[in-house]
């Protein structure tokens, strides 16, 4: 993807970390560009297209889709809410949704969804505001975005009234920048304030925003930034914005005060660990 796609002239490329002064958010630079991202992803999809296997789910599918609904469920407004899965591959998360009766719907480059869901783009200018949705869920996906203020904003504007938007991405900062084995995967590194300033900057209400284990795609326990935030700005907010300074703390976490950290904040990681299961930062 680097070499082929965006960046074809170069024999070498040289990547920075850096960290926004006023929001916390760490990123790489020199950045890809939005149709750079896009090639990667239809390239991609185009692969899976070829593939002969149709969309299944799996154990983890299962085990991922049952705690994501249990998360969101307090928050919904309707009792059969009309959901988005954003860039959710086949839409397995929304199994538990389509088990529940609800009207589930993907956004994704891949070809095909698993059976209760109607795959209706591959991105959302693609639905030119076509459909609004009660719920969207967007796991895993800003930290891979050109411009996630941007596709936030694409995202509010198709909730509904009284709709809430569903974000997870993976926490990496903890005692630095991540080691990464290649440059095109993930782009963004968030934290707690820099996640509350994006969506607050969308102009949603940031309901819930916190940092826990949860079960990542390939069965493993890892942390994630989660945040729940909605489009009626009336509705009653359970925290306080977090102070930028707590990425600074978070990136400082070194050695015992780490693992101690981990140890307090993330039981999940430790029980999984005594059961025998796999834990890790991704």
């Amino acid at each position: 993807m680097l070499f082929e796609l965006w960046a074809p002239s170069a024999s070498e490329v040289e990547i920075q970390f850096r960290c926004c002064d006023v929001c916390s958010l760490v990123y790489f630079s020199p950045r890809p560009s939005s149709a750079d991202v896009d090639a990667k992803y239809r390239r991609l999809g185009g692969a899976a297209s070829s593939s002969v296997h149709r969309p299944t789910v799996t154990p983890i599918d299962r085990e991922r889709s049952r705690e994501l609904f249990d998360t969101v469920q307090p928050w919904l407004a309707t009792s059969a809410p009309e959901v988005l899965d954003f860039g959710g591959g086949t839409g397995s998360l929304m199994h538990e949704f389509v088990r529940r009766g609800f009207g589930c719907s993907l956004v994704d480059y891949a070809p095909e969804a698993i059976p209760g869901v109607r795959r209706l783009a591959a991105t959302m200018p693609e639905l030119q505001g076509q459909s609004a949705f009660d719920v969207i869920v967007a796991a895993h996906v800003l930290e891979h975005v050109p411009d996630p203020p941007a596709l936030v904003g694409q995202l509010a504007a198709a909730l509904t009234p009284t709709g809430i938007l569903y974000v997870e991405v993976p926490m990496e900062l903890v005692g630095g920048p991540p080691k990464l084995r290649e440059p095109v995967t993930h782009i963004n590194f968030f934290t707690e304030p820099s996640m509350f300033r994006l969506l607050g900057d969308a102009g949603l209400r940031v309901l819930r925003c916190w940092t826990e284990a949860t079960i990542h795609a390939n069965g493993r326990a890892a942390l994630a930034v989660r945040a729940v935030a909605s489009a009626d700005t009336a509705r009653a907010a359970e925290q306080r914005p977090p102070e930028r300074s707590a990425t600074d703390r978070l990136l400082a976490l070194k050695g015992l005060r780490r693992s101690l950290w981990l140890a307090a904040q993330h039981p999940l990681l430790w029980k999984r660990f005594l059961r025998g299961r796999p834990f890790g930062r991704r």
